[in-house]
């Protein structure tokens, strides 16, 4: 029994052994990485001038920037012609929901309403562009 306890004893000691130069080895590449990084930026600061940096001028309240695209979208479709199209749309989209089995798409549908809204759109986008 006891040359077999000292058999685990000794893989034991050994594997920790081993362990802890794993670990020393893990320690010192870590080390000659730090030690290279420190190196190569004294390097970068010694020879390379700092370039200048500039910052944005902060504003005392900054406006929030409101896309003229999306708020003529928007006032295009209170529109008669688009409430119309998206009324048909919607009919169109709660028609196939209702239905298990259905081939059919609301492509056009929607596709009419967005050439609508497009269309009223480009009449005024431009204007308001910067």
């Amino acid at each position: 029994n006891r040359p077999i306890a000292g058999k685990k004893t000794l893989s034991v000691l050994d594997s920790a052994l081993a362990q802890a130069e794993c670990f020393d080895y893990v320690k010192i590449n870590f080390l000659e990485k730090e030690s290279s990084q420190r190196a190569s930026k004294m390097f970068f600061d010694k020879f390379i001038p700092k370039l200048p940096t500039v910052k944005a001028q902060e504003e005392a309240e900054e406006e929030e920037l409101v896309d003229p695209q999306q708020v003529l979208r928007d006032q295009c479709r209170e529109t008669d012609h688009c409430k119309h199209l998206a009324d048909r749309y919607q009919e169109c989209n709660d028609r196939v929901n209702s239905r298990t089995r259905t081939t059919e798409t609301c492509t056009e549908e929607l596709f009419d309403l967005l050439h609508a809204i497009d269309h009223c759109v480009t009449k005024d986008l431009f204007k308001k562009l910067k």
